[in-house]
């Protein structure tokens, strides 16, 4: 499995590891009394919307994390349909065109 899902797994070499995120902050100040609150279906939109970085559902923000990326979209990385689209998003996301 870790073979076939390397970056799942965490297994990828040269990969930046700290997550960097777009916009990512609460509006509401009390969010962290209502974290109980993020997976409510009822408060999912009030929750996205006011307490994003609370309910961790910030998106990172999209670039290169491989330092190979170039390499791998020669070689076809970016089309490949062995890796999902986040999969190849979080690796080579500006290389492959999801930025």
């Amino acid at each position: 499995m870790a073979r076939h899902c390397t970056l799942t797994c965490k297994r990828c070499d040269d990969i930046e590891e700290a997550e960097e995120y777009e916009n990512c902050f609460d509006i509401t100040p009390d969010c962290s009394s209502h974290a109980d609150l993020c997976g409510n279906a009822k408060y999912k939109q009030f929750m996205t919307d006011s307490c994003a970085k609370t309910c961790k559902l910030c998106k990172p923000v999209c670039k290169d994390r491989h330092k190979n990326c170039l390499r791998f979209a020669e070689d076809g990385f970016c089309n490949d349909e062995m890796y999902t689209n986040d999969e190849r998003q979080h690796l080579c996301g500006n290389t492959c065109g999801f930025c």
